[in-house]
């Protein structure tokens, strides 16, 4: 495969991640999840002061019925309550 052919196919990939994306934050607002949130992973740090844990290495994320699994996932707090989650990879 060329480069160009490589580089299109990242950018579509990229496209369909983010539309992917935008229909899962649509249906989480139609339907916030509720109960506990449980994060594992290889390696994690987290620091109170700032709120945020950073997860590394076959991390995954459950919530009730609700499944993420991705190379990171970072959570963002305040006042000791989940605020957002960002997954990659």
């Amino acid at each position: 495969m060329n480069s160009q052919a490589a580089r299109n196919r990242s950018a579509l990939g990229k496209a369909l991640l983010a539309l992917a994306l935008t229909a899962l934050t649509a249906g989480a607002a139609a339907q916030q999840p509720t109960g506990p949130v449980e994060v594992s992973a290889d390696e994690a740090t987290f620091e109170q002061s700032a709120g945020t844990g950073v997860y590394r290495g076959n991390a995954e994320l459950i919530q009730g019925k609700r499944r993420l699994n991705a190379d990171v996932i970072r959570l963002f707090t305040e006042n000791n309550e989940l605020m957002r989650v960002e997954a990659t990879g």
